[in-house]
């Protein structure tokens, strides 16, 4: 009786496998890509790869500049005056203590 419920527990579970890889084999296969597809995601991959190597090399590149523009700024520097970088020359600093001097209208 023992070897005839064993019989019968490995028969249902032999069964149920093989059930259960019918069911496998009858769901849809997923879909794939085709060779020019995977090649196109590839290539635009390493576009965008690419593209923030050369953000980080730029933003190394403003930072270094930056700097050295600071620095050439500060060398630049004349006792009294003011380096206006937009005209590039010099302008006298107003004293302090003293109201900077207002230009008159010349007379009409």
């Amino acid at each position: 009786m023992k070897r005839y419920v064993i019989g019968i527990v490995l028969a249902l579970a032999l069964g149920g496998v093989a059930f259960a890889q019918e069911k496998k084999d009858d769901a849809p296969k997923a879909p794939a890509l085709t060779e020019v597809q995977k090649l196109h995601v590839q290539n635009l991959a390493q576009r965008l790869e690419l593209a923030q190597t050369q953000i980080r090399a730029a933003q190394l590149e403003y930072e270094r500049t930056a700097q050295t523009l600071t620095q050439l700024v500060q060398a630049l520097q004349v006792p009294g005056y003011d380096l206006n970088l937009q005209a590039l020359e010099y302008a006298k600093k107003p004293e302090l203590g003293k109201a900077p001097e207002k230009k008159e209208d010349p007379p009409k």
